[in-house]
């Protein structure tokens, strides 16, 4: 069907003016920066995101690579929001002996890794995107470790500050 040129110019200036409208309605409204007293509203809350805890994953587990046994661990940091974030701090890996057959000296020590989070390269080295945590992979000397029941316990200190812990067993024969 065509339209008479009078209608289709009328209908072109109509398509052209609610593309216009709807345009506008995509421009930035208000100034392009804080006003002061926004600024200093945000300066007197003065909420910065930082660990309140951490977690560490559930697939933490003993892996093999070139027949060397390693623990491969998943730590997740959350802030005051229950949200994954990022932190810079200090890292302490334990893994103390577990479970209950004879001969076993239930809790004491097998192994410990302290790992630096403080510089960016560290952070690069770390972290996993994918998962929102971080990744490690801590050496073992000895694969007997990786076929007895272990519990591994994750510290993580940030200065002076308190303290983050968790501690879980690892799962063993995958």
């Amino acid at each position: 069907m065509r339209f008479p040129s009078a209608h289709r110019s009328a209908i072109l200036v109509m398509a052209l003016a609610v593309c216009g409208v709807a345009l506008s309605g995509c421009q930035p409204k208000g100034p392009a920066t804080p006003r002061t007293s926004d600024r200093e509203a945000t300066d007197e809350a003065g909420w910065q995101p930082k660990a309140v805890a951490l977690r560490i994953y559930p697939s933490t587990r003993f892996v093999r690579e070139q027949d060397t046994p390693i623990l491969e661990a998943r730590i997740e940091m959350f802030d005051q929001m229950g949200d994954s974030i990022k932190a810079s701090g200090q890292l302490r890996f334990e893994l103390f002996a577990a479970g209950h057959a004879p001969g076993i000296d239930v809790g004491r020590l097998l192994y410990s890794w302290d790992i630096d989070l403080l510089t960016l390269d560290e952070q690069k080295r770390y972290y996993d995107p994918i998962t929102r945590a971080y990744l490690l992979r801590l050496r073992l000397d000895s694969s007997a470790i990786t076929r007895r029941e272990v519990l591994l316990r994750v510290t993580f200190q940030v200065g002076d500050e308190a303290r983050l812990i968790d501690e879980q067993p690892v799962r063993i024969n995958w």
